[in-house]
């Protein structure tokens, strides 16, 4: 994959009141199967994430390695309606605005998976080249979209 290696200062974007282009922004929302991190989202969705804004679209995303079975963890085929994908490490699979990574899914499956989450994710998005910005936060943080 090629890299352009130019910047741009945010004031380079201009107004769009004055014919410039908007930026457009993802925003990779850390997501975990855990089921507190499954309200933090489901908060989300039903606040912040549940408004239209032209240029924004946000993303929710979970390690999609298989995990032992958790009764404290949300069952991923219900999360995505329909059998787990097999992915192997760095793989991607994404429909609408959930992204699964080939990663696990919490601390104790890979100490490093919200990293690895993260870059897997962000990768995704930056080899669509679609989105000038791409914002992560993680399921407990509020965006003032």
């Amino acid at each position: 994959m090629e890299v352009n290696h130019e910047s741009a200062r945010a004031s380079d974007w201009g107004d769009a009141s004055a014919g410039g282009r908007q930026p457009r922004i993802a925003i990779l929302v850390l997501g975990c199967l855990l089921t507190v991190y499954d309200r933090c989202i489901k908060t989300i969705r039903a606040t912040w994430g549940s408004k239209a804004v032209d240029d924004v679209d946000i993303f929710y995303v979970y390690g999609g390695q298989s995990a032992s079975p958790d009764p404290q963890m949300v069952d991923i085929e219900h999360l995505i309606g329909r059998a787990r994908p097999q992915l192997q490490d760095h793989e991607v699979w994404a429909s609408g605005d959930i992204i699964l990574c080939g990663a696990a899914d919490v601390y104790a499956g890979q100490p490093d998976c919200i990293l690895r989450k993260r870059l897997i994710a962000f990768g995704y998005l930056a080899h669509q080249q679609r989105y000038d910005f791409v914002y992560t936060v993680c399921a407990t943080s509020y965006v003032d979209v």
